[in-house]
């Protein structure tokens, strides 16, 4: 008997040690996802973990009201939390306490105190899979500056970067290389005038560890940077926001700080800046505070701080002047969930005379290491001020009538500050959202696997239905690119061309991994074979305005086919100009059909190196001299040297004249002609011919 009650406890104590065993088992697991940002994972793991406890374990709390935090599930991360808290409290989880703080305070706002935000992350061209964060937009919103690790030359060092708007829409970022270097560098600031750049880097030799530095712009690019004078240190200095160029606050660790990174102000007196001015205790904690900006009011202060009561790594907080002194601050506000995840999030940025406000984050589903995030702030509703709203509704579907969800971005004017919105239809295609009172509104779409779709909307009614139909990108599919228009007989586009050749752009930025031809058609008028030339030559004038834009070279390829495969009668001349047309043709993506297109590209541009090449280059150059010479008679001869990259671009031209007199408007235009060409060619090189007349 005794041996039985002995071989039960045995296997009860193996059983509670396997128990304990799974136990621990699930709440690690929990941590890892948790770790991996696979937040539903985690909340499976610690759920299953809680249910098979005898008693609880109060770590399972804690991860769980994280993971339900990071869901953007508020009610539930909050019990979570205060479960946590009401059991034995556990060092090293301090922070609980600080998020229970952050969750009653948003709950507990009145309706109308509270600001919606609507985010969005800015295209995959902007934020690459490196990190991209800093932003600085200039005023007039149509110029965005940002810092990005992403792969230039050499390695992944932080380097400046500016993209510029198109069409309402951010497009492809280029590097902006002349304050850019092989350290590190981002640009914090920039002046009223816009003629200097406010930066941290590491240009001077002396610079060891990070310094602030100015740029002046002399109309044509940034000058080299040069160090401000009187701030630096052998400590760090970086992300300088100057306010009105008389105000600049700046991280810094110093010996004198209160620990960590500490926020500092100087004030520009005449040329010069007075000694750095700690922020002082309310603002500065014992643990990092970065990326300060003050608002356009000149008293609201927003920076990232590790050390006051936050959810996350770094939060964003307000404070507030109390008076003419820049050390005095009422106690910061976390911006709440609104604003703030569980990661790290710094840069506040509100561009002026608008709603938008940015911020940089490294919060799960992004692109990158660290994403630019755009923010839709709404105005403020008070029981005193009631907001009148037309609302707009309606379905998003495709030409066959399937729906689409998409993100619909509404642009408009509201008492002199620009807005924008977004909305977002759901799995049928239906979306309805509020705007403020306007006339009209500017939309746009940008969705993988379709045209861009933009447009303006003249509202009626406070209740307005809006239906709008996308065009898919369907492959061995042909589109007429509509309103491209060239000079009389020539290849120069008209810049009446260049808002349709915009949109295109991005729906191919947005669509980068697609393949296309643009094919160039003319009417009958003229020889076949001078038509085939011209309209290759048009052709790759669209091709080479889109590479301008930044769409990848390598997917998109010009054709010329002349007067074949008209769409109208060339009887009339309204059919005549249907006829005369640019298209874009999707190519399906398979090794195959490359390889055809590769045969097809080479055999349509005759590149057999150097002869005939020579011959089909030299016919265009001699059609521009006659063109800029009025068929006059003209003798001399010019030397062109090209250099060939190793993708078959020809990226650099050099016309020499060797005899007689040319135009430098026929130099000018031959160089155009050639640059950007896409022939055959297996290793780089440079080539040099001459060409006599």
């Amino acid at each position: 008997m005794r041996k039985q009650i002995f071989l039960l406890v045995l296997l009860l104590a193996n059983a509670l040690w396997l128990f304990g065993l799974n136990e621990e088992r699930l709440l690690e697991e929990g941590k890892q996802y948790y770790g991996l940002d696979n937040y539903r994972d985690a909340i499976y793991c610690l759920s299953a973990g809680i249910e098979s406890n005898i008693k609880p374990v109060s770590e399972y709390y804690y991860w769980l009201g994280k993971s339900y935090l990071a869901m953007q599930k508020y009610d539930e991360a909050l019990n979570y939390f205060e479960a946590f808290l009401d059991m034995n409290f556990e060092p090293g989880f301090e922070d609980a306490e600080d998020i229970v703080y952050v969750l009653k305070n948003e709950k507990n706002l009145p309706e109308y105190l509270q600001m919606l935000h609507i985010q969005r992350t800015l295209p995959g061209y902007i934020n690459g899979k490196y990190a991209d964060y800093a932003p600085y937009v200039i005023d007039d919103g149509k110029t965005m500056y940002f810092a990005s690790t992403r792969k230039t030359v050499g390695a992944n060092k932080e380097n400046i970067w500016k993209a510029e708007k198109i069409s309402g829409i951010w497009g492809k970022p280029k590097l902006v290389k002349e304050i850019s270097s092989d350290n590190n560098e981002a640009l914090g600031s920039i002046s009223v005038d816009g003629k200097t750049a406010y930066l941290f880097g590491n240009y001077s030799e002396y610079s060891k560890t990070g310094d602030l530095y100015t740029s002046n712009f002399d109309g044509r690019k940034w000058q080299e940077p040069e160090l401000i004078p009187g701030i630096n240190t052998t400590s760090p200095e970086f992300q300088p926001f100057v306010f009105e160029d008389r105000i600049m606050i700046f991280s810094a660790i110093k010996e004198d700080g209160f620990g960590g990174s500490d926020l500092y102000v100087t004030e520009k007196l005449g040329q010069s800046w007075t000694k750095p001015v700690n922020l002082g205790e309310m603002i500065n904690t014992d643990k990092d505070e970065q990326t300060a900006f003050i608002d356009y009011d000149g008293r609201t202060l927003y920076f990232a701080s590790k050390g006051h009561k936050g959810i996350g790594g770094f939060d964003i907080f307000k404070t507030m002047r109390t008076g003419s002194n820049w050390t005095e601050w009422v106690e910061p506000v976390n911006l709440g969930v609104r604003v703030n995840s569980v990661k790290d999030d710094r840069y506040y940025f509100h561009r002026k005379d608008s709603n938008e406000a940015y911020l940089s984050s490294n919060r799960a589903r992004g692109f990158g290491s660290e994403d630019i995030i755009l923010f839709n702030i709404s105005r403020i509703k008070t029981p005193e001020i009631k907001l009148d709203k037309n609302t707009i509704s309606g379905v998003v579907s495709d030409e066959e009538g399937n729906p689409v969800s998409a993100e619909i971005i509404w642009s408009y004017f509201l008492d002199g500050i620009e807005m924008s919105e977004t909305a977002i239809s759901n799995d049928k295609g239906q979306y309805s959202i509020k705007l403020g009172l306007s006339e009209s509104y500017n939309f746009s779409i940008t969705k993988e696997g379709f045209f861009l779709k933009i447009g303006q909307l003249e509202v009626t009614d406070n209740f307005f239905e809006y239906d709008i139909v996308l065009t898919a990108l369907e492959p061995e599919k042909s589109y007429v690119i509509e309103n491209i228009y060239f000079e009389f007989d020539k290849a120069k586009l008209l810049p009446s061309s260049f808002a349709e050749l915009d949109n295109l752009a991005l729906t191919l930025l947005e669509n980068d991994k697609l393949k296309v031809e643009i094919n160039g058609f003319t009417d009958n008028v003229g020889s076949e074979k001078y038509n085939q030339k011209l309209s290759f030559r048009r052709a790759n004038s669209v091709v080479k305005y889109l590479v301008e834009k930044g769409v990848i070279n390598d997917n998109i390829t010009p054709f010329g086919y002349g007067e074949n495969n008209p769409v109208d009668t060339n009887k009339t001349h309204e059919g005549r100009a249907r006829n005369r047309r640019v298209e874009m043709k999707i190519i399906k993506d398979d090794e195959d059909k490359d390889e055809n297109l590769i045969e097809k590209a080479e055999s349509e541009l005759q590149t057999e190196m150097p002869e005939v090449l020579v011959k089909y280059l030299s016919s265009g150059i001699k059609e521009i001299f006659e063109n800029n010479n009025d068929n006059e008679e003209m003798h001399g001869e010019i030397q062109i040297n090209m250099v060939i990259e190793d993708s078959g671009i020809i990226t650099a031209v050099k016309i020499k004249v060797l005899e007689g007199e040319f135009t430098d408007k026929f130099i000018n235009e031959s160089s155009d002609y050639l640059l950007n060409w896409k022939i055959k060619a297996k290793t780089s090189a440079d080539y040099v011919f001459t060409l006599k007349f």
